[in-house]
């Protein structure tokens, strides 16, 4: 799933409101029906030199909630936005993601997470952005995670969870 410079090509769809690119977010809801529960795994997923690496939006959902896994995955040289980005909002599905093992790297933003949203990040690194973690309006979960070496580490509060 590697990011390319025609935009169309470049988005690549895991469900309903799951994009691995921000170029061409509409490109996520056609011709897919719409469902209760909206869950989606993304394993071993590169998104690289795209807008947004990899973005679960629950806007893009008429469904209750937006439950996505990250696993083993790497989001890096997404200049204009994040690395991994969660977000909703106030009347739509609350996004819910999960991200383990995940590198986001070279960004302007690592992770960040919006209105309605939680991120809990175990095990993973994100280095090298412009903001490490960037929290507004919603939740970061962490545990065994480093956010060093970006220009600013985080914004907003971390939650740390415990280690299981």
């Amino acid at each position: 799933m590697q990011g390319q410079s025609d935009p169309i090509r470049s988005s690549c769809l895991a469900a309903p409101g799951i994009c691995c690119s921000g170029n061409a977010i509409p490109r996520c809801l056609e011709g897919i029906p719409r469902s209760a529960v909206v869950t989606g795994v993304l394993s071993k997923v590169t998104a690289n030199n795209n807008f947004n690496g990899i973005l679960a939006e629950g806007s893009f959902t008429s469904g209750t909630t937006l439950n996505v896994t990250i696993v083993d995955s790497e989001a890096s040289n997404n200049n204009s936005n994040a690395g991994v980005f969660a977000i909703s909002s106030n009347v739509s599905a609350p996004a819910a993601v999960m991200a383990r093992n995940v590198v986001a790297s070279y960004n302007g933003t690592g992770l960040d997470v919006g209105l309605n949203a939680i991120l809990r990040v175990a095990h993973s690194v994100d280095p090298g952005n412009g903001v490490g973690v960037f929290i507004n309006l919603g939740i970061i979960n962490s545990c065994d995670h480093d956010i060093d070496g970006n220009t600013a580490n985080k914004t907003g509060v971390l939650t740390p969870l415990a280690m299981h």
